[in-house]
C-alpha cells in the first residue's frame, strides 16, 4: 500500500505543526477507539526508510520523529522551537527525509493531521508531558520480547526458581534483550560492535554530552554461520582467499584487509594469512603439500557459538618457520562431527 505521497509542514498559531498527508490506495481501517492512546503501528511506504506512526483514530497516519519536539510551546526569543529534553533547537524539516530522524522514542508533541475529511489533533495527556512509546521496527534496534513485562527480580538465580518465564533459554532476562540487525555486511570482514551509554549534557551551563568508551565492551565478530548451524547441518569448510596471490595486496582496503591487522610493524612475508570458516567450535586443521608433507597444524578450540568460534585465521608460514612456495596444498579438518578434506592454491 502506498500511504504517504506528500508531506507539508506548516506552523500554526498554537505553535503546533500541521502535517498534510496525501494518501493513495486503500486506507487502513480504523481500530477500536479505546486503543487510541496506547496503540501505535508502523507502515512502510514507497519512500525508502519512511516510518509512519498510526494513531488508531479514523484513517490517519502521522510521521513523527526521534527526540523531537513538534511545537510544544518551547519557543526561544528567536522564534525557534527548542527540544525540551536537550535545550537545543528542534529539527524542523520534513520527517524522516531529508531529516535524519526516523521514529519517536521520547518527545512532546501537538500535531494536527488532515487526510481528506478526517482530522486528528493529538497531545500528551494532562498537557505537555513526555510521551514514551516505541514500536517494533525490525530494521532498527528493537526488543526481542516486546510484550515481556518487567522482571520479578534482577537476580538470575532467583528468577530461575520463582520467575522462569522471565528468562531466555540462555538464562538472561527477556525484558532487557534487544536486537539490532546489520544488513549488507561482508562475511569475509571482521567487524567490531560495542554498546555505549550517553547523556544530553547540560546546554544551559555549557556542559557537552558525554559518552562511554566504545572499547569498554567491544566484540570482534565475523558475519558467518554460527558453530551450532555448522555442526547440526554439516556445512562445508571454506578457505579464503583461495587461490592466495602474492600480488593480492591483502593488507590494504583494496585487497580486503584479509591480513596484517594489528601487525603493521611486521614485514609482508610474516603476515600472509588464509582464513578458514564454517568450522566446528573445536577441531584440528592440518595443511599438507601435494606430496603429503605436513606444513602446518592448527588447534581450533572455542566455546560453542562464541565470537569467532566458526572462524580461524593463520599465517601461512610453515611449521619450520619458512615461507611457503607456490603450489597446490591439501587441508583437512577433523572434529567429533567428522572429517573434511579440501584444496587451496598458493601463487607466490
Amino acid at each position: 500500500m502506498q500511504f504517504v505521497k506528500r508531506l507539508i509542514v506548516i506552523p500554526s498559531l498554537m505553535f503546533a505543526l500541521m502535517l498534510i498527508l496525501t494518501a493513495s490506495g486503500s486506507s487502513r481501517e480504523a481500530l477500536d477507539a479505546a486503543d487510541a492512546f496506547t496503540s501505535v503501528g508502523k507502515y512502510m511506504t514507497d519512500v525508502p526508510y519512511v516510518t509512519v506512526g498510526v494513531h488508531n483514530v479514523g484513517k490517519i497516519g502521522l510521521t513523527i520523529t526521534n527526540q523531537g519536539s513538534f511545537g510544544t510551546g518551547f519557543i526561544d526569543r528567536g522564534g525557534n522551537v527548542n527540544d525540551p529534553l536537550t535545550g537545543f533547537r528542534a529539527p524542523s524539516c520534513t520527517y524522516p527525509f531529508p531529516g535524519n530522524q526516523q521514529y519517536l522514542f521520547a518527545g512532546a508533541f501537538w500535531i494536527g493531521a488532515v487526510v481528506g475529511r478526517d482530522t486528528l489533533v493529538s497531545t500528551g495527556a494532562e498537557g505537555w508531558i513526555f510521551i514514551r512509546k516505541m514500536w517494533r521496527d525490525t530494521a532498527r534496534i528493537h526488543k526481542i520480547y516486546p510484550d515481556q513485562p518487567p522482571p520479578g527480580t534482577l537476580d538470575l538465580d532467583s528468577a530461575a526458581v520463582y520467575f522462569p518465564d522471565d528468562l531466555t533459554p540462555e538464562g538472561e532476562l527477556k525484558y532487557y534483550e534487544y536486537e539490532f540487525v546489520l544488513d549488507n555486511i561482508l562475511p569475509s570482514q571482521l567487524y567490531y560492535v560495542s554498546v555505549t551509554a550517553f547523556d544530553y549534557g547540560a546546554p544551559g551551563s555549557g556542559l557537552m554530552s558525554l559518552e562511554s568508551s566504545p572499547t569498554k565492551n567491544m566484540v570482534a565478530e565475523y558475519a558467518q554461520n554460527q558453530t551450532s548451524k555448522v555442526e547440526s547441518e554439516g556445512l562445508s569448510v571454506i578457505v579464503y582467499p583461495n587461490p592466495y596471490r602474492i600480488d593480492g595486496n591483502y593488507r590494504s582496503a583494496g585487497g580486503g584487509f584479509f591480513e596484517g591487522r594489528g601487525q603493521e610493524t611486521l614485514p609482508d612475508d610474516r603476515v600472509r594469512a588464509v582464513h578458514f570458516t564454517n568450522l566446528p567450535h573445536k577441531c584440528t586443521i592440518r595443511i599438507f603439500t601435494i606430496d603429503g608433507d605436513l606444513v602446518r597444524e592448527i588447534d581450533h578450540d572455542y566455546p560453542p557459538d562464541s565470537p569467532q568460534s566458526m572462524h580461524d585465521i593463520r599465517d601461512i608460514v610453515t611449521r619450520n618457520t619458512q615461507s611457503p612456495v607456490s603450489g597446490i596444498y591439501y587441508y583437512s579438518v577433523e572434529s567429533e562431527y567428522g572429517s573434511q578434506i579440501g584444496k587451496m592454491v598458493l601463487i607466490m
